[in-house]
């Protein structure tokens, strides 16, 4: 079986999650949830840096167990043709910018090494060109500083060499867009 890691990252308020889980039910398939929206909603205070922090620790650890998860199933199905990918609801990208952007501060070392070494086979980086959704964990509604946002995720991709697409529109044709270029990886 060839496994594929695909994360979706960038802006808020592009469907990311939502795309994760319309990709996973299509391909039949894992998804990891972003692990901000498990821990920020339980706070009963405003969230800080060592919070972000935390939320970035947590992800390696939840990216790590996925990643055993998916070598196990590739060892128990090498024999099988077949090709399956696997999602994960943002990664250290997100952490990275989240951080920087809003702390002016380099990431601590041991996140920005877990970031630099980090391993997907594609980045799929949805265009902001969904309409705003009100949010309580959401925090850039200006188009404007979404699109500079998203301009740093794809320098950072590019910085990186990371292998990514970026997809744009709306509804079905935007869903389509991102289940067609999954399936070319599959070729």
């Amino acid at each position: 079986m060839k496994a594929l890691k695909i994360a979706i990252t960038g802006v808020e308020s592009t469907g990311k999650s939502t795309l994760t889980v319309l990709l996973a039910t299509h391909f039949q398939s894992l998804h990891l949830t972003e692990f901000a929206r498990l821990y920020l909603p339980k706070l009963q205070r405003p969230y800080g840096r060592m919070d972000v922090l935390r939320i970035g620790q947590q992800q390696i650890m939840r990216q790590e167990t996925m990643d055993a998860l998916i070598a196990g199933m590739v060892t128990r199905h090498e024999a099988a043709k077949v090709c399956k990918p696997f999602f994960f609801d943002t990664e250290l990208t997100v952490i990275k910018i989240w951080y920087e952007t809003k702390y002016q501060k380099a990431l601590p070392e041991y996140l920005e090494r877990a970031y630099q070494l980090q391993d997907f086979d594609l980045y799929i980086l949805p265009y902001p060109d969904l309409e705003w959704e009100t949010d309580n964990l959401r925090e850039h509604q200006s188009l404007e500083t979404r699109l500079q946002l998203f301009a740093q995720y794809e320098a950072e991709l590019q910085r990186l060499e990371r292998p990514y697409c970026i997809i744009r529109g709306t509804g079905e044709a935007r869903n389509e867009q991102a289940i067609e270029i999954i399936r070319e990886l599959c070729l």
